[in-house]
C-alpha cells in the first residue's frame, strides 16, 4: 500500500544516527515515490537540516518538530521511538488515518509483527524491521551518491593502492565516545599489519588533535589536510584548489 502523506517521529538525529537512518529514509521513499513524508523531531534537531541536507534531499519535503506542526492529517504516522509516554502523546496530538509504534509491545500501534517476532537488535534493522512490519519491502540496495568533486577529492587525499581502515573516534557525546588511547593501540598494530589507519576528527574532536598526531604519527588525518578549509561530514565542504 502507497501512501500519500507520512509523518516520521524522531527523537532527533546526530550524525552518527542519521547516516544510520538512510536506508530507511530511502526504503520509505521507494515504497512512497508520490508521498509527501515529513520528518518530525522531539528531543533535539536534525542533522538532516543541515550538515546532511544534500543525502536526503529529494526524499524528505519536510522537517520540522512537533510543536510546529498544525492540523495537517497524516495517512500515516511512523513513531520510531519506544517510550509509550511519548507515543501516547503522539497520538492525542497528531490527525492521522494508521498509526505505527513498537511502544509497549505494538499495543499501540495499528500494525504488529508476527507472535513469532523477534525484534533486531541493531538501530537501522530495527526501522527497516518497522516498514516490513507495516507493509513495506526494503530496497534491492542503497547507495549514497556523492558528488564527482567530493569524490575525486577524496581519492586524491587517500590514494588508491592501500587498504584503508577508518577510525571515527567521535560522537554525539563525549562520553560515549571510546578511550583514545585504545584507538592508538589498534590503530599501531593495524599498520604492522599493513593497513593504513585515518583517524575522522571532526570539529568536536580538536582537542583531541595535537595528542592523536602526537601519539599516532602513521595515521593520516584527512580532515586535517592543509586543502581542507571547513570539517563536515558531507556538506558545504570548501576545498583549497591544488
Amino acid at each position: 500500500m502507497s501512501y500519500s502523506t507520512i509523518l516520521v517521529y524522531v527523537g532527533g538525529d546526530l550524525v552518527g544516527d542519521a547516516l544510520i537512518k538512510l536506508p530507511f529514509i530511502a526504503a520509505l521513499r521507494h515504497n512512497n515515490p508520490q508521498a509527501h513524508i515529513t520528518w518530525c523531531t522531539g528531543e533535539f534537531s536534525s542533522v538532516f537540516e543541515t550538515v546532511l541536507e544534500p543525502l536526503v534531499r529529494g526524499k524528505l519535503d519536510r522537517i520540522t518538530t512537533l510543536e510546529k506542526l498544525s492540523s495537517q492529517k497524516f495517512d500515516l504516522v511512523i513513531d520510531t521511538q519506544s517510550e509509550w509516554f511519548t507515543t501516547l502523546k503522539l497520538k492525542l496530538k497528531l490527525h492521522y488515518q494508521s498509526f505505527f509504534s513498537p511502544a509497549l509491545g505494538y499495543l499501540l500501534s495499528d500494525f504488529k509483527p508476527l507472535n513469532n517476532h523477534t525484534s533486531p537488535k541493531r538501530l537501522i534493522d530495527k526501522m527497516l524491521d518497522f516498514l516490513r512490519t507495516i507493509g513495506m519491502k526494503e530496497m534491492p540496495e542503497n547507495e549514497v551518491t556523492l558528488d564527482k568533486a567530493l569524490q575525486d577529492k577524496a581519492k586524491e587525499l587517500l590514494p588508491d593502492g592501500k587498504t584503508y581502515i577508518g577510525f571515527a573516534v567521535g560522537a554525539g557525546y563525549r562520553s560515549k565516545c571510546w578511550p583514545r588511547e585504545h584507538y592508538i593501540s589498534l590503530g599501531k598494530d593495524l599498520k604492522k599489519q599493513g593497513y593504513e589507519p585515518v583517524v575522522i576528527l571532526g570539529p568536536q574532536e580538536q582537542d583531541w588533535v595535537e595528542a592523536f598526531q602526537e601519539q599516532f604519527q602513521e595515521a593520516l588525518y584527512p580532515l586535517q589536510d592543509a586543502r581542507v578549509t571547513q570539517q563536515s561530514p558531507y556538506s558545504p565542504l570548501h576545498w583549497h584548489s591544488v
